[in-house]
Order: C-alpha cells, then sequence, then structure tokens
C-alpha cells in the first residue's frame, strides 16, 4: 500500500506539471496572435490643417512608416480638420475622440502658440495629451521680386507696400510678425488663410508679397520659385542654441538670422522687449514645433506601442532618407519629449503679456 501511494503521488505530480507546461505551452502559442493593441484597431492622424502646408506635407509622408514599425501594423490614416487657425482640428481631438488609442493629433507652431496665449476658442489643453514624437522646425521669410528688393540688408527699402498673408496673429504668423517688429518692417497683415498652404498660393497669385513657410514646404513648393526668380530669401527663424543664442538653421545655413539681418541694417545687435519675445518664442515653439500627440490615458499598451513604434521608425535608414528634406531635424522621441514639453510649454514670466499687448496694439486683437 505504501508503495502504491508514492506511485500515485508522483502520477498526480506529474499530471500536475504537464498541465502547467501545457497551460504555458498555449500561452506561448498564443502570445503572438491578438497581443499587440494595434493587431485589431488602426490609428487616425488628425493634421488640422488643410491639405498641402508643411504639416500635412510631413504627416503624410510619416504615415506609412509609422504603420510599418508600430506593433501590428494599424493603418494609419491621415485626416485634415483645418479651421481656426489650427483650433478646429485641435478642439476636435480633444472632445470629440475617444481616448481609445485610435485616435492622434499632429500638432504644429499654431496649435501652441493659440494655447500659449489663451486665444478664444482654444478648448484643448496640453495637460490632458501625452507627445509621442516630436520635430523641431525651422522657415523661411521670402519675398516676391515685384518687391525690387534684391537682398536682405534692403528688406526696408521696398519699391511698393509690404504685404504678408497667413492663418491668424496668433498662430503660425505670431512669430513672423515678431521678427517684423524686431527689425522695424512696417507690413500689411492679412489673415484668415485655412493654413500655410492657401497662404503659399496667394503669394503665387501676387495678393500677397511676404510671405513664410516652415521648412518642409520653403523646401518643397518655395526653392523652385527662387530659382526662377519670382521669390527672394530674406532670412530664416533661426534656432535657439543652449546659451538662449538665436543660431542659424542648420537646414539653411547659407541664410542669415533676424539678427544678422538686424546687424546689417543698423550696425548693433538687437535687443529690447520685442527681441527678448522672438526669442522666447523661437524657443517655445521651434525648438519642438511639430508634435504627435495622444490622449494622456488611451491604453498603456497603446502608447507604448506607439512609442516603440517612433522609436523604431525614426531609426530606420529608409525613413532617414527620404524623409532628410521633408522632416529636416533630428526628432525627440518617447521619455525625452515627455520630460521636454512642460519646460519649453513654461514661457519666460512677463512674456506673455508683452505680447498680448503687442497684438492688442498693433492688430487690434484683445488677448
Amino acid at each position: 500500500m505504501e508503495k502504491s501511494k508514492k506511485l500515485i503521488g508522483v502520477s498526480l505530480l506529474s499530471v500536475m506539471v504537464l498541465a502547467a507546461c501545457g497551460e504555458d505551452s498555449a500561452q506561448e502559442a498564443g502570445a503572438g496572435d491578438g497581443e499587440d493593441f494595434y493587431d485589431e484597431n488602426d490609428l487616425e492622424m488628425i493634421v488640422p490643417t488643410s491639405p498641402g502646408g508643411g504639416s500635412d506635407i510631413q504627416a503624410r509622408f510619416m504615415a506609412p512608416f509609422l504603420s510599418e514599425h508600430v506593433p501590428g501594423s494599424p493603418d494609419v490614416q491621415v485626416v485634415n480638420i483645418a479651421g481656426g487657425g489650427t483650433i478646429t482640428g485641435s478642439n476636435e481631438f480633444a472632445l470629440m475622440r475617444e481616448p481609445d488609442g485610435e485616435s492622434s493629433l499632429w500638432g504644429s507652431i499654431s496649435t501652441t502658440t493659440a494655447y500659449l496665449l489663451d486665444e478664444e476658442g482654444v478648448e484643448y489643453d496640453y495637460d490632458n495629451f501625452t507627445p509621442v514624437l516630436g520635430y523641431p522646425d525651422g522657415g523661411v521669410v521670402y519675398v516676391s521680386e515685384s518687391t525690387g528688393i534684391e537682398g536682405p540688408e534692403e528688406i526696408l527699402e521696398a519699391e511698393e507696400e509690404l504685404v504678408y498673408g497667413g492663418t491668424s496673429a496668433t498662430g503660425l504668423p505670431l512669430t513672423i510678425l515678431l521678427s517684423f517688429e524686431v527689425l522695424g518692417l512696417d507690413v500689411d497683415g492679412i489673415f484668415g488663410y485655412e493654413s500655410s498652404g492657401p497662404a503659399r498660393v496667394a503669394f503665387e497669385q501676387g495678393e500677397t508679397n511676404v510671405d513664410f513657410q516652415t521648412t518642409s514646404s520653403y523646401v518643397s513648393n518655395v526653392e523652385p520659385m527662387v530659382e526662377d526668380g519670382d521669390a527672394l530669401p530674406m532670412y530664416t527663424i533661426g534656432q535657439i542654441d543652449e546659451d538662449g543664442e538665436l543660431v542659424r538653421d542648420p537646414q539653411f545655413p547659407d541664410l542669415p538670422t533676424v539678427k544678422e539681418v538686424y546687424m546689417d541694417i543698423y550696425g548693433e545687435e538687437p535687443s529690447g522687449e520685442a527681441w527678448e519675445a522672438y526669442k522666447a518664442f523661437v524657443g517655445a515653439v521651434f525648438t519642438v514645433q511639430k508634435v504627435l500627440w495622444v490622449h494622456d490615458d488611451i491604453p498603456e499598451e497603446a502608447l507604448n506601442e506607439l512609442v516603440e513604434g517612433a522609436e523604431t521608425m525614426v531609426e530606420d535608414e529608409e525613413y532617414q532618407q527620404e524623409g532628410e528634406e521633408v522632416m529636416g531635424y533630428e526628432p525627440f522621441v518617447g521619455q525625452e519629449i515627455q520630460e521636454m514639453m512642460p519646460r519649453l510649454l513654461d514661457l519666460p514670466e512677463g512674456t506673455e503679456d508683452w505680447v498680448k499687448q503687442f497684438l492688442n496694439e498693433n492688430y487690434d486683437l484683445e488677448q
């Protein structure tokens, strides 16, 4: 009897071990079957501008690569929701999209400036978003050949009234308007264009004679006009270095900054409140200008997979080579950008009030 009990005990133990092994094997077998969040979910990428602008060009370039690298290979669909200087689409993302991991927002400088200045109509809150991926950006201010200007140092000597067109004074054009103020330019502003794409078309049709395009759009759409002699670059927005100084844009090393043009005209370095505000906004909204946002309460596995996909995407040699002109700059991904954004969105004390007063006095915008 004693021997039988031992045999029974061994048999029961064997059954238990086999059952456990079988359960583990079943789990391993199903590990790749439906485990990834995006095996069964796709991703909408809202671009809050009309087609054709820099944000749209970048989003449409990035979408297939993101689809390839996010685990589960979701279909990434770019959806343009224009209006309100990017406010309409950003509000729709914040208020009308569920935090289910199936929607994202490709925000831009207009999205951020409107938020920083608490512009009327802004209902989205960056505190409720989490950044996945972000890119610095830059751009070029250029004029029409009809102005008679032959170089940046002659920008105050135009043969006709300078007219600039943009979305809204508190959107993308804000930093450009501050650059005009720094240089002492008398420029008439026309606002209400849905995005930088239509604003560029207005320039091409002669409705305006001063324009600004971010790097990707400038390279794709404006450089051909420069080559044909229809447009002349004046200066870049520049980049803020680690010492807080304005330096040349690495994408346009041969073009001067606002600071350099000022020094050529006035023989001294710029100073004053307009200059300090200009630098603050270049640092705040161009250091990381384009950001892929998701709701901060999406499923954790969805966020992790999106970050993983973004990290592997930016290391893809094909993405790097093809995106050199489109994206232009080195990206920030995952934890790095998640730590950067709160700091970048914190303007120096007094800057917001000064900018609001500037807009009110010069563009009749009460902020």
